[in-house]
């Protein structure tokens, strides 16, 4: 799982997140960066850490919640999301986050029984009802 839109920041690799396929991504040093010193060493570096993908995240923390924010548009993220929640049966641990109102639209269509945040629009017209006091108009 990766945050950041490329990889420079966190692992040995440079370029774009979605310009590599998973196995690419698998085979970064993820933890070659890691400094507690502020640079002055390197305790992870070449220590085998790598980008792990959701599913061995939810199998190595089996009763841990999870945030999880769908950062493409397409249409296929939010349905191997729902697939995989699905299967692994975490339904009641995830709260899935976007930006993107496509994206958290289709993905609450597909699994309405499952949490998801606001999205930003979303957001903007709860705040701005808010500071109107126009919060229960809606």
């Amino acid at each position: 799982m990766v945050h950041d839109a490329t990889v420079d920041r966190t692992t040995d690799g440079k370029g774009y997140v979605n310009d590599f396929t998973y196995e690419e991504l698998s085979k970064l040093d993820a933890g070659c960066r890691f400094s507690a010193e502020g640079g002055k060493t390197f305790p992870w570096r070449g220590r085998g850490i790598r980008i792990p993908n959701l599913a061995e995240l939810v199998d190595s923390f089996p009763q841990d919640n999870f945030n999880i924010e769908i950062k493409d548009t397409s249409q296929t993220a939010a349905r191997i999301l729902v697939e995989l929640i699905k299967k692994k049966g975490i339904l009641s641990q995830v709260m899935v986050v976007s930006e993107h109102q496509t994206s958290i639209g289709l993905f609450r269509s597909l699994a309405p029984d499952i949490s998801t945040s606001a999205a930003t629009k979303e957001l903007r017209k709860f705040i701005i009802w808010g500071k109107l006091s126009m919060a229960f108009f809606s």
